[in-house]
């Protein structure tokens, strides 16, 4: 009876459940499988519809019956200014297209090793994240992706990823260091689309030629004689990181943020080596 209802009023979902929080997700069903779930929002009039902080849960129950989220659909979260933090679980695979667009507020995002791909627009000018970590298993960034994050300091590119579209990244006119890890250097093919791929406009209005990309050391060259990634103004081979290494002791870094040294972002320094930011300062510390 519920699902008759749908096409004459407004909402955009299928079932509303609290999360341990007490905050209300809104879900899908995914192609009429009711055991598996993406992330919606309220009212196709009102779609801003989250503040504050969310935590996703990997599974909810729903009259008594356990159901798996899979994904963030597109535009779950567009246009909710007041969102400021987003955990996602590592049940999530793919991020629709728009689904945090116009978040501007939106400074805390954990991209989870699961996410296979994220979709156009999917960071609009979601002008209050300063890093982006992505993650190995991303192998897609659609066009548009972290457009306009104007914010946006330091950017991580898994060792994965084979497409990313057009303006990516563009407009991110903060950026200043971009960690590369993979050591093939994606090459724009003049539209002719094979295994992989970059467009040619992925930093446009990035200012990229007064940033600094890292990449692993027997790549630098490769790197170097090939557009987009000969644009920036320096090139660094990862071994020689103009990053210090420091001893520190973890309440001497709790404000931070922190990243392993492949990039993957964890909620706090691990044993061993980190890469920490903190404001606009972006170093390497070894915790005891």
């Amino acid at each position: 009876m519920f699902m008759s209802m749908m096409g004459i009023n407004t909402f955009a979902y299928d079932i509303a459940v609290e999360n341990a929080d007490g905050v209300t997700i809104y879900y899908n069903f995914i192609n009429n499988n009711e055991l598996e779930l993406e992330v919606t929002y309220l009212s196709y009039n009102n779609p801003s519809t989250y503040n504050g902080d969310v935590v996703i849960p990997e599974e909810i129950i729903y009259m008594n019956m356990k159901r798996k989220v899979t994904r963030i659909g597109s535009y779950a979260f567009q246009n909710s200014t007041n969102l400021t933090s987003v955990t996602i679980p590592n049940s999530i695979t793919s991020i629709f297209e728009g689904a945090f667009k116009n978040c501007s507020n939106l400074a805390s995002m954990n991209i989870t090793n699961s996410i296979r791909s994220i979709g156009n627009s999917a960071f609009y000018k979601c002008t209050g994240l300063t890093v982006v970590n992505i993650p190995n298993s991303v192998t897609t960034i659609g066009s548009y992706a972290f457009y306009g994050c104007t914010s946006l300091t330091t950017l991580f590119l898994g060792e994965n990823i084979s497409y990313i579209y057009n303006f990516a990244f563009a407009d991110c006119e903060k950026l200043k260091n971009v960690f590369n890890y993979s050591l093939k250097a994606l090459s724009y093919l003049g539209g002719s689309v094979l295994y992989t791929y970059i467009d040619k406009d992925v930093f446009n209005n990035s200012l990229i030629k007064y940033a600094r990309l890292h990449v692993p050391s027997t790549s630098i060259n490769e790197y170097k004689s090939t557009s987009p990634w000969s644009d920036f103004g320096r090139i660094i081979a990862m071994s020689d990181m103009e990053l210090g290494v420091e001893n520190v002791e973890n309440e001497k870094i709790a404000s931070s943020t922190y990243f392993l040294f492949n990039g993957q972002q964890v909620i706090k320094p691990q044993k061993g080596l980190n890469i920490v930011k903190n404001g606009n300062k972006v170093i390497k510390v070894i915790v005891k």
